[in-house]
């Protein structure tokens, strides 16, 4: 652990965590809270379903780093298929202008570890206080984890920064990772599983869930909260309460961002049935597979018998959500106004993220969750 930083003390976790179980008042206290876990915890994950916006607080965390330790303090990167330990750790790679001349090239985790180590040294020549360097990795899970981190996983533990380290293929080297190099992954358990991750990954992260939360249109002052009298937070719970009817697991959920309606929306109904054109139906034809009477069962007449999208009036898709929102435990649902007409449902985008948290990711102070040596907070999210 970096000099300064001290582990959350064990009442103050509690409090926070009795936080978690009712809402944070802004998105920046869910970005407090995530830090506040970070420096606790060095490495952190957050993740949940499609939507619920772990890519957007961990974004606002690093946003909110920046500013606190410049603009050179966060690395950011993508895990993918064809991602690897050569593009993380080290490799070689050709050189412009060389045709089948290679040389070995840090990547990004040694030079964000050397930029730390930079930064140590500097405070120590002049006694000011460290600053810190993240890692920002998102779709952690989208890679093969154990093979892009190599032996690096276990210099990642906490207890082990700055213990001295080779790489094979610069055994020359002694490597170390700097007690100021902190890591904020996110994951989409819609994806994988974190059942499925590596052990020994799982074991050096804290976890912090993101899971849909339907309070989140009643706080997010740029999203409407209803729709043609319908509350889209009920929409949100009753599309969930149908998926958990079909058997579909909780890792595959609907989050919030995708049912959001920009405020101030001059076609409010049919931004939302572009959410479900875009957004929703194809997630959900993809999470039923071949069983096209299922997404029936969870879509009613907004898929034919074929499970395929069918043409709707703008009537007839308001019907479709106020059924799916009476499904929703705990909501009284009144019948709602008469659609508008609406010639051409709007073209919404399928990344819309804001950022507001309800009892839980991971991306106010944020929520955490760990795994076997981890501890599981759960934290709301918002949009992926």
């Amino acid at each position: 652990m970096a000099d300064g930083d001290q582990p959350i003390p064990e009442a103050q976790q509690r409090q926070i965590e009795g936080l978690l179980r009712e809402r944070f008042a802004s998105q920046d206290e869910q970005t407090d809270y995530l830090s506040a876990v970070l420096m606790s915890r060095m490495n952190v994950i957050l993740y949940g379903p499609p939507g619920t916006g772990k890519t957007y607080s961990a974004l606002e965390v690093a946003a909110a780093w920046r500013k606190a330790n410049g603009p050179e303090s966060v690395f950011q990167v993508t895990f993918h298929p064809s991602y690897s330990y050569e593009d993380f750790v080290e490799g070689y790679r050709p050189v412009p202008g060389s045709p089948g001349v290679y040389d070995l090239r840090d990547g990004v985790l040694l030079q964000a570890g050397l930029e730390a180590d930079k930064r140590l040294k500097a405070a120590e020549t002049s006694g000011s206080p460290v600053t810190r360097v993240l890692l920002l990795i998102d779709e952690i899970n989208r890679g093969d984890v154990a093979r892009i981190l190599g032996e690096s996983v276990t210099y990642l533990e906490a207890d082990k920064r700055g213990v001295p380290f080779t790489l094979a293929q610069s055994a020359d080297k002694r490597r170390e990772i700097p007690q100021n190099l902190y890591l904020l992954g996110t994951m989409n358990t819609a994806d994988k599983s974190i059942s499925l991750l590596d052990v020994a990954l799982r074991r050096r992260f804290a976890f912090i869930e993101f899971r849909p939360e339907s309070g989140a249109f009643a706080s997010a002052p740029d999203w409407l909260e209803e729709v043609g009298g319908i509350p889209l937070g009920a929409v949100l719970d009753g599309l969930n309460e149908r998926l958990r009817r079909e058997g579909i697991d909780a890792d595959r959920s609907i989050g919030q961002a995708l049912l959001a309606v920009q405020a101030g929306s001059a076609e409010p109904l049919a931004e939302l049935e572009s959410r479900f054109r875009f957004d929703v139906q194809p997630l959900i034809e993809e999470y039923c597979y071949a069983e096209r009477a299922r997404a029936r069962r969870i879509l009613g007449d907004y898929v034919d018998v074929t499970g395929r999208r069918a043409r709707v009036t703008p009537e007839e898709f308001q019907r479709l959500i106020e059924s799916i929102a009476k499904d929703a435990p705990g909501w009284d649902v009144a019948a709602p106004a008469p659609a508008s007409e609406v010639d051409e449902p709007a073209v919404g985008g399928s990344d819309v993220v804001l950022g507001t948290a309800a009892a839980d990711d991971a991306s106010g102070p944020p929520a955490a969750e760990d795994d076997a040596t981890s501890a599981t907070t759960e934290a709301p999210d918002e949009a992926t």
